[in-house]
């Protein structure tokens, strides 16, 4: 007799299952994770083995190791709800989910801490108006000092045009806008500065994950140009003695850092967008497992309901008849069927 009630599911989900690993089921590979093949959630229980099954549904831990999934579009692929995406190449995984930041989500040891503080979004609003400053300052910066060298030019002109002995003794030794060039000189160090912060950010993340850290190809190269422009900087700062081929490799790294500055803020944004869709999985998974819990004690209640009452209508009596108590030591010894006689 079945007294499974129908029950709707989210639109995208598979049927709940409950993992079956621990009772000897064979196991199938979903993305390379290896998940059970799972008992139906509903099943037709009748009085005689509605006990044994029972004794499987707590013997496959339903509580812990359930474990929800949805379906393709096409609705020929099943996948797994989990926080940690399964990705063919490793490579790849580390883009979309780089160390440390499914690890901040829970715990509570120091390098978890400090994962959670380096990865939260008020962290990364600070960091991203930062990074939109120091694109800022390099642009401003470009700016006066191509300011500065026209003015430097036109006043050395100037002075050519009016070139005798009298002039001379009153020509300046620094031509130019002044001005122009102090301001230039406050932004590089403005830019300077923010470098410096971005560069603690990225040992504190080297701290927090280890050699984990040299596995996110966006945090090796975002150490190297945060790196490499601190040095460039510090050399332009003392670029009267540097030479010129130095300081044109320095504003040409400038353009470089405005393009990884436009690269570091989108893909904050990609990261921001792909921690939303694994909160509200994980959010959906719990809603989905204590759901599924809520089922169970509605079947088991509705079972021992209608086991006393199916037990009456067909046997009139309580519990299964006595004909039903086969002794298996009987039936293992008990001889087989005859096979028929060949005619003769």
């Amino acid at each position: 007799m079945d007294t499974t009630n129908d029950t709707s599911k989210p639109a995208g989900y598979a049927d709940d299952t409950i993992p079956s690993k621990s009772v000897g089921q064979p196991t199938t590979r979903v993305h390379g994770q290896s998940l059970s093949t799972a008992l139906p959630r509903h099943s037709a229980m009748g009085a005689a083995g509605g006990g044994e099954e029972q004794r499987l549904r707590q013997k496959a831990n339903l509580g812990q190791n359930y474990v929800p999934t949805f379906t393709s579009d096409d609705g020929k692929k099943t996948f797994a709800v989990s926080a940690k995406p399964f990705l063919s190449n490793p490579l790849l995984e580390h883009f979309v989910l780089p160390p440390g930041r499914a690890e901040g989500f829970k715990g509570e040891q120091w390098h978890q801490r400090l994962n959670r503080f380096l990865h939260d979004w008020r962290t990364h609003l600070v960091l991203n108006v930062l990074l939109i400053l120091d694109v800022i300052f390099i642009i401003v910066g470009i700016s006066l000092e191509l300011a500065f060298l026209e003015s430097e030019v036109n006043d050395l002109e100037s002075q050519c045009e009016d070139v005798s002995e009298d002039l001379r003794e009153e020509c300046s030794s620094h031509p130019g806008n002044t001005r122009l060039e102090d301001a230039a000189k406050g932004i590089e160090y403005a830019s300077l500065a923010i470098l410096i912060l971005f560069a603690i950010d990225n040992m504190l993340l080297l701290v927090a994950n280890g050699w984990g850290f040299f596995k996110c190809p966006l945090y090796v190269f975002d150490t190297l140009v945060i790196f490499a422009a601190i040095i460039l900087e510090v050399t332009l700062a003392n670029g009267k003695g540097s030479p010129a081929g130095i300081l044109v490799v320095v504003r040409t790294w400038r353009f470089i850092r405005i393009g990884h500055g436009v690269f570091e803020t989108s893909h904050e944004v990609e990261a921001k967008h792909h921690d939303e869709i694994v909160n509200n999985l994980l959010t959906e998974r719990e809603k989905q497992r204590e759901q599924h819990k809520q089922l169970q004690q509605q079947q088991q209640q509705q079972q021992d309901k209608l086991r006393p009452s199916f037990s009456k209508e067909t046997h009139g009596q309580e519990g299964p008849p006595a004909s039903y108590k086969v002794d298996v030591e009987e039936l293992k010894t008990a001889p087989g069927p005859s096979a028929p006689a060949e005619p003769s």
